[in-house]
């Protein structure tokens, strides 16, 4: 009966090896292989998405403000797609300095 457990006990995390490596091998589209106009209507269509951009750097696009978290801002995304151009396929949310945040104020006051 302690072989069964110990089998058992293996088997299970050969099992669980398994489906985190392939969860892992999930591929995210990568912009260098589409046009700017692909790129564009993906993040479009999608809201938010996370994009491949090179060989080991991603990253998450939106197309509007409405697909951010609370409390966080857009910045235009330019990305180098595959026909060679930087294009601007949305945005990606961050957050706002405290610098900007002052300047902000002191407009405001003015």
């Amino acid at each position: 009966m302690r072989k069964f457990k110990v089998g058992a006990l293996a088997m299970a995390a050969l099992v669980t090896g398994i489906s985190m490596a392939e969860a892992q091998q999930v591929r995210r589209p990568d912009v260098r292989s589409m046009t700017c106009d692909q790129a564009k209507m993906l993040v479009e269509q999608e809201g938010g998405i996370v994009l491949t951009t090179g060989p080991h750097t991603y990253d998450r696009y939106v197309a509007d403000q409405m697909y951010c978290p609370t409390g966080l801002d857009i910045k235009d995304a330019w990305v180098d797609t595959g026909d060679g151009q930087s294009c601007r396929i949305g945005y990606t949310c961050v957050a706002e300095s405290r610098f900007e945040r002052f300047d902000s104020m002191r407009i405001l006051r003015d």
